[in-house]
């Protein structure tokens, strides 16, 4: 307990003894071991973190999050052979598009075996998008809506790695697709540093202050998410310096996220009602950059049922960096008020876990 209270007050300094005086008296308590591992690694003490990692997978081998820590905080002491060995270890135990996309993450975020990255992220990429396709939205399934926040964290990842590359244009589409997607703190961070390079100030000013207020939200931000929120407030307040003038409050950046998700249609009831709907977004270089594929009623008012045809020839604020075959399954709720008219506000993918 004493441990825990520490850790969550941020005394990382009095919490590392007391998680190591607790694992001599009961070795092999992998909670412990992930809360010194933490500890350490808030420290930035990486070697030892290292080793708390270690202690944690020899109990839980197959935890698959943990060989990617391990590999992370091991680049992070300075040994980049000995990392590059243990993400190679764990790719080919576990060579899916989620752990390419975690090691080359890493690696980008490092700024460290960049063409390895990149490859590992093309495939990551190339593998969910090809696995989105396949989505049929008329027979939905919970497994099938993570495919859409995962082809999110592969565009950040490929944007990511292209600007740790010095190759802006490749950058900014893939992050820019990544952020309008899912609206992530950390994308907006990466999107941000793409327009600073470019020397697009006011962009870049603006990125910064949607990344602090979207990592602000999250209530138990990981040590690499603080290290970013410090990293981000920092250049914002270097290419602030010296500026005056009101700036963009906590509801103004809400209001903001809120109407890049929605879409207005015309009035199509007399009365008020609202209804949940799945929407099936593919990309379409012809068109307005996609096509709405398909819409499926989900519940709600039965006189919304036939809004199919209105929800299709919406306008949303949805792009696709490539040509890949992805499919987004987005999930929103269709308002129409009397006076007001009607309105679909989609929800962020990772807010979307039911198919009911």
């Amino acid at each position: 307990m004493l441990g825990f209270a520490l850790t969550s007050t941020q005394k990382y300094e009095d919490a590392v003894p007391a998680w190591q005086e607790y694992l001599k008296n009961k070795p092999g308590d992998v909670d412990a071991d992930l809360a010194l591992a933490f500890a350490l690694r808030s420290l930035t003490r990486y070697s030892e973190a290292a080793a708390a990692y270690e202690a944690a997978l020899k109990v839980n081998p197959d935890r698959y999050g943990l060989q990617v820590d391990l590999g992370t905080v091991t680049l992070l002491a300075g040994d980049e052979q000995r990392a590059v060995a243990v993400f190679q270890k764990l790719l080919a135990e576990h060579p899916d598009a989620e752990m390419l996309n975690d090691v080359g993450y890493e690696l980008a975020d490092q700024n460290k075996q960049l063409p390895l990255a990149l490859q590992y992220a093309e495939k990551a990429v190339r593998e969910e998008e090809e696995a989105s396709a396949k989505v049929d939205i008329s027979n939905l399934k919970v497994e099938d809506l993570r495919h859409t926040s995962n082809v999110g964290a592969d565009w950040d990842t490929l944007g990511w790695v292209y600007f740790r590359m010095n190759n802006y244009e490749a950058a900014e589409k893939y992050l820019d697709a990544a952020w309008t997607l899912s609206q992530d703190g950390a994308e907006a961070a990466h999107l941000g540093q793409v327009y600073e390079k470019q020397n697009k100030k006011a962009s870049a000013i603006h990125m910064y202050r949607l990344a602090l207020y979207r990592m602000g939200l999250s209530s138990q931000p990981r040590p690499a998410t603080t290290t970013q929120m410090q990293e981000t407030q920092s250049r914002l307040n270097r290419l602030t310096l010296g500026q005056s003038g009101k700036s963009d409050g906590m509801i103004e950046l809400s209001d903001e996220l809120s109407h890049m998700r929605v879409a207005e249609l015309p009035k199509l009831v007399p009365g008020t009602e609202s209804a949940d709907f799945f929407v099936l977004f593919s990309a379409n270089a012809k068109a307005r950059g996609f096509t709405i594929e398909d819409v499926k009623f989900v519940s709600g008012s039965e006189q919304l049922k036939s809004a199919t045809s209105a929800l299709k020839a919406a306008r949303f604020q949805i792009f696709f960096p490539d040509a890949g075959p992805t499919k987004l399954v987005r999930r929103g709720v269709l308002n129409c008020h009397q006076h007001l008219g009607c309105s679909f506000a989609l929800s962020n993918p990772d807010s979307t876990n039911s198919v009911n």
